[in-house]
């Protein structure tokens, strides 16, 4: 480091000298990520046309033009221009494998998929169902493919350990608040997500009674898992038939079936960790009696003689309850609503002191708010004054005239794009229950596009979703009520009291945008959503849609048509009724049609007028 300090100007002796280092198997993992960050520094130096760049990249077994790679690592010039006065930044950095470029070229494959082994637990499971790497959008590199084919021999099942870190941008990451583990690969903006990765302690899966549900918590039910995996590929074949492009969410990439769980007293199989209680630990008691309620509710309290004891109770809860891993691409652990509490003032003690459980100072504030806002701003320019508190150097970073333009930029892009995304869902009859939009399913993630870093919003958790067409017809009874919960966590509303948070609240608090760009941003988002929805409706002749799907939904829209207008006249959804079901009948509807249609659309007669531009057909 000294040397780099001293030197100015490129020195190929010393890139070099960090090339032995960096690839050097036998040497101190950070030493190694601190010379790869030295020789991209080192590159940086050289202009875009230069040969000895060119050079030493094909030295390395790097392919890629100079001209074009050399934006996408000027995105740390931050870190590269202060490294003479500031080289904790510069080591705070290397420590982030990610945002390594040129990792792929030093880091092999087996070495970080040993690293990543060495910070987890793991048992044995059963593959069950897996996706080729040529489905998933971008198509896995074949590095990534490597270390993910390294961690998957035998269908491995992963699990915190007590040492597993929660420091953003980990090349594993336990996320504070969560019960997954993120992967965050060498030189990739691409995060994998294995979902769920259990609890520290000696107890990694227990069964609670939790957000008004009976849940394996720390693992995933196999059904849930399954959905999720379905409902993603369904909704990518509809936005890829209606927008030519992958939607911005997350993808199954495999799963398995947990066959063994690491136990207070070491690998136990999942009957013997669920039913012994010498195998499972202190919380034996309160689980069992959790299972047991479960299994009372699932089986709606039905005598069962066929199973009975504790061992068949266990039986009978995993029918229904099969515990399952699934790896996912395109996740994001930058959720919306964690971001809106870490930019707020009180971020770094709630980072920090409650989750990491550790003291810090401002430089650590300050280096947390380069990592977030790196991801929400793809680049960040730092501001030149200098702050006294975490809360002034966020507003001076969002007042440097770069941040502002980036940061209004890709506020209304997101908007623009939530408006897209659920105007496509909502013109195919759709509805996630709100659990695709609530911002702890909704995040960030700065990825660079072949030409610059930009922000996207990602749409996650799709357990929930129902997208007709194919599988399921169109049944405005089943999915327009749960669309109001879409519809409610995509804006804010103070009466659910901390349910309140919106994702567009949520991206206007991270983004300080002021009133005008806000009022833009609702205009983008109506404009998309009407856009999508008649870019949907004109799709619906294609493959991803059933025959006769699109002439149900027309039907629908003309009997919301006449409800809007009986709404504009001053009339009630009942005094409208009668009309409703002679528009049925009149196009050969029966009694059930009529009832459950009509029904419908006044049950959700608010949000359809709110969205009443929506159905107004475009000439």
């Amino acid at each position: 480091m000294e040397r780099l300090l001293a030197s100015e100007g490129w020195c190929r002796e010393s890139a070099l000298e960090l090339a032995a280092s960096a690839g050097d198997g036998r040497a101190d993992w950070q030493d190694r990520c601190a010379a790869i960050l030295a020789i991209e520094h080192l590159l940086l130096r050289l202009p875009a046309d230069s040969p000895e760049a060119a050079e030493f990249l094909r030295g390395i077994g790097c392919d890629q033009d100079w001209r074009s790679l050399r934006p996408r690592l000027a995105r740390l010039n931050r870190v590269h221009g202060a490294i003479c006065h500031s080289p904790a930044d510069f080591l705070h950095t290397a420590r982030q494998e990610c945002k390594l470029t040129l990792a792929p070229y030093f880091l092999k494959p087996a070495e970080v998929a040993a690293r990543i082994l060495s910070q987890l637990r793991w048992s044995r499971g059963i593959p069950y169902w897996k996706v080729g790497s040529d489905r998933t959008n971008p198509p896995l590199t074949s590095y990534q493919e490597a270390i993910i084919d390294e961690l998957q021999l035998g269908g491995q099942i992963y699990w915190v350990d007590d040492e597993t870190p929660s420091t953003i941008n980990s090349l594993v990451e336990y996320p504070l608040g969560t019960v997954v583990l993120v992967l965050k690969l060498p030189g990739s903006d691409s995060e994998f997500e294995l979902k769920r990765g259990g609890i520290r302690g000696p107890e990694p899966m227990s069964v609670k009674y939790f957000r008004a549900a009976h849940r394996l918590y720390g693992g995933s039910p196999g059904t849930s898992n399954d959905v999720e995996a379905r409902s993603a590929l369904r909704l990518a074949e509809v936005f890829r038939a209606v927008h030519g492009e992958d939607p911005q969410i997350n993808s199954t990439l495999s799963m398995s079936y947990v066959q063994t769980v690491p136990g207070c007293r070491g690998e136990e199989h999942l009957l013997t960790y669920l039913t012994d209680p010498d195998a499972f630990g202190p919380g034996y008691r309160a689980m069992r009696e959790a299972m047991e309620d479960a299994v009372g509710d699932f089986e709606d309290h039905r005598e069962n003689g066929a199973l009975t004891g504790t061992m068949g109770v266990t039986v009978r809860f995993l029918r229904y309850m099969p515990p399952r891993q699934a790896l996912l691409k395109g996740s994001t652990s930058f959720r919306l609503d964690l971001l809106d509490d870490y930019l707020s003032g009180d971020g770094p003690r709630r980072y920090f002191e409650e989750g990491l459980k550790r003291d810090y100072d401002f430089d650590d504030e300050r280096r947390f708010a380069n990592d977030l806002l790196e991801e929400v701003l793809g680049v960040v320019d730092p501001p030149a004054a200098s702050a006294s508190s975490y809360g002034e150097y966020l507003r001076q970073a969002l007042a440097v005239p770069a941040n502002r333009a980036r940061a209004d930029r890709f506020y209304l892009a997101h908007m623009r794009y939530a408006g897209k995304f659920w105007g496509t869902i909502l013109a195919c009859g759709g509805t996630s229950r709100g659990e695709s939009f609530v911002p702890r399913n909704v995040g960030l993630k700065a990825r660079w596009n072949g030409t610059e870093w930009v922000s996207e919003i990602v749409f996650m958790d799709h357990d929930c979703l129902r997208v007709p067409g194919a599988e399921f017809p169109f049944d405005p009874w089943r999915n327009l009520s749960p669309t109001n919960l879409d519809e409610g966590y995509l804006f804010e509303d103070e009466d659910r009291g901390e349910r309140s948070r919106g994702v567009e609240g949520c991206l206007r608090r991270i983004y300080a945008v002021d009133t005008v760009v806000r009022q833009a941003g609702m205009q983008g988002f109506r404009d998309a959503v009407r856009e999508a929805y008649w870019q949907t409706r004109r799709a619906m002749t294609s493959a991803a849609f059933r025959s006769g799907f699109a002439e149900r939904v027309e039907l629908w829209e003309r009997l919301v048509r006449s409800l809007l207008d009986a709404l504009g006249r001053g009339e009630t959804a009942k005094e409208w009724d009668a009309r409703g079901r002679a528009l049925l009948e009149a196009a050969g509807e029966g009694p059930r049609i009529c009832d459950h249609w009509t029904g419908a659309a006044a049950r959700s007669a608010e949000l359809l007028r709110r969205y009443a531009f929506v159905f107004d057909k475009p000439g």
